[in-house]
Formats: C-alpha cells, structure tokens, sequence
C-alpha cells in the first residue's frame, strides 16, 4: 500500500511538470494567450486618460455618468 501512494504522487508530479511546460512552450511560441488583469475599477473612479481612446481627459471633458471615459467614447 506504501509503495502505491509514492507512485501515485509521483505520477501527479510528472503530470504537473508535463502541464507547466506545454503551458510555458505555449506561451513562448504564441499558441496560447495571456490572461489580462482583472480591471475592478468602479464608475466613480476618476481615470486620467480615457479606457478606450486613450487620450487625456480634462475635468470638463469628463463623462458625467462614468468618469473613467471621456464624452466622446461613453459606451452608453
């Protein structure tokens, strides 16, 4: 029974490194694309530039209802 638990630990440790270097040669070689950070910003939250375009935002040119995006590129 010993000899049954080593060998099933082992077996998972090989298949952990077997997954962790065809995620990482996947990576490498463009097969598989990073995960973007999670934006938890609010609507309340004041951004210096706009999320969508980019460009400054000057305090009258701020959007009224979310104030992370500028007049123009609201998405509402």
């Amino acid at each position: 029974m010993l000899s049954i638990n080593k060998d099933q630990k082992r077996n998972k440790i090989m298949e952990n490194n077997f997954k962790n270097g065809l995620i990482k040669y996947g990576l490498k070689h463009g097969y598989i694309k990073p995960r973007k950070k999670k934006d938890n910003s609010k609507k309340t939250d004041y951004f210096s530039n706009c999320r969508c375009c980019g460009q400054y935002i000057s305090n009258d040119y701020r959007a009224n209802l979310d104030k992370r995006y500028c007049q123009d590129c609201l998405p509402y």
